[in-house]
């Protein structure tokens, strides 16, 4: 099985960047113990103004989100994945749109043969296929960073339909 991180695509430099959600959203705060605590926020910001605005499907940072088109193709694969609605509003150009924040499933599936720098942050991605098993999204755990694994057939799923503003590279995995 393949395996490919999926995020946000940095070729484009417009893309939405809501305000604000890094101080009512703690990135400790998404993890399946902890995903009640969301239920009690609010969770509407407003865009960071700038001339052109691109809305993308995937939002990577500060915390990863889902457009409406991209969620409904991952519920398909996930049906049992909870999900919470994030209202991002641009009061300049009166619109509204709706992205979802998902926690997923955090999988320990680095392989011995992932490398990493001295500050414990990841140099070398190698996945352990065998602990990955068919899950079709995950989270790799042990690790600082936030990355959002997907496998071979949602990422097939994802090519064929017109999302924007994301990209897949593929993971190295262990021989």
């Amino acid at each position: 099985m393949s395996y490919f991180i999926l995020s946000q695509d940095e070729r484009i430099p417009d893309a939405i960047v809501p305000a604000g959600i890094s101080k009512i959203v703690h990135k400790d705060m998404l993890t399946e113990a902890r995903a009640s605590e969301l239920d009690r926020l609010t969770l509407q910001f407003q865009v960071q103004q700038r001339d052109h605005i691109e809305y993308v499907d995937f939002i990577e940072r500060p915390i990863p989100l889902l457009s409406d088109k991209l969620k409904q193709l991952i519920a398909k694969f996930l049906p049992r994945q909870k999900y919470r609605p994030v209202g991002i509003f641009d009061m300049i150009q009166m619109r509204q749109d709706v992205y979802w924040l998902m926690i997923p499933q955090r999988l320990n599936c680095l392989s011995p043969q992932s490398e990493f720098y001295r500050n414990d942050t990841l140099k070398r991605l190698v996945i352990d296929r065998t602990r990955a098993g068919k899950a079709p999204l995950f989270q790799l755990d042990g690790i600082r960073e936030t990355i959002i694994v997907v496998n071979l057939a949602l990422a097939e799923s994802i090519l064929r339909r017109d999302f924007n503003g994301l990209k897949l590279k593929k993971i190295e995995n262990e021989a």
